[in-house]
């Protein structure tokens, strides 16, 4: 799908499954994003049960899978190793040779979407509750709803946004690309591909778990639960069509 065909799209009734609502009520405070018919996953605080558990549940048999779990009292010590860890590896990934210019974007054919900004730019095709706790997709989306966060690279003379998510034309995330915080005149960016993030990401966490008795990760279960909910979107637009 292009971004010429997805400016006058309705969107498919699949993609309505998708939410996000967050709830602060104390002693169950989570955010819950929604992902398809059958499941959605939460981040989950709660701060009478001191664990942080990161879930997937299916909405038609009430299964649960957790996938992350840890206690209050490791999440401390964890997030000051992983901040180090991560600390050396993007001051690598931001060096002087992971850097790309905006014609050699265009060359490619590469779109730069704005990661923050002003939020009227996302109300057009973003609903959001009256308390904003429920955020979904609108039914459409507008063509001046796409063009107020997404940039052609060869038209850009300013780029106003620090941070950046490169597409390609057919709408795939590959990486996120950072400007000169100094100067919003270059045309230089720092380049990081997703596909580093994650192999960084992991490698970290495998790092900082492998001597934390309180601490649990399950990858493969991580993998094979969004598998599911491709297969439920797959299912969904068969018969749509």
């Amino acid at each position: 799908m292009s971004y010429e065909e997805l400016n006058s799209i309705k969107l498919p009734d699949a993609l309505k499954r998708i939410f996000i609502y967050s709830n602060d009520t104390k002693g169950n405070e989570k955010i819950v994003m929604g992902l398809s018919e059958k499941y959605h996953i939460t981040l989950h605080w709660g701060t009478q049960s001191k664990v942080l558990d990161l879930h997937f549940k299916n909405q038609t048999n009430g299964e649960y899978f957790t996938v992350f779990r840890l206690r209050y009292f490791s999440a401390a010590r964890l997030v000051v190793r992983f901040l180090q860890l991560l600390r050396e590896d993007l001051s690598i990934l931001m060096s002087r040779r992971y850097t790309i210019n905006l014609g050699k974007l265009g060359k490619y054919k590469k779109v730069l979407i704005k990661v923050g900004g002003n939020i009227e730019d996302y109300r057009s095709f973003l609903k959001f509750s009256s308390k904003n706790k429920r955020i979904k997709l609108a039914t459409k989306i507008s063509p001046q709803g796409i063009n107020n966060i997404h940039l052609e690279p060869p038209n850009v003379k300013v780029l106003e946004e620090v941070m950046y998510v490169v597409m390609s034309r057919d709408v795939k995330p590959e990486a996120i690309a950072v400007r000169n915080l100094f100067n919003p005149y270059s045309r230089k960016l720092h380049y990081i591909k997703f596909s580093d993030i994650k192999k960084i990401l992991m490698r970290e966490f495998e790092t900082i778990s492998g001597n934390e008795d309180n601490f649990f990760f399950d990858e493969k279960l991580f993998i094979e639960m969004f598998r599911k909910v491709e297969d439920d979107y797959k299912r969904e637009f068969d018969q749509a069509n």
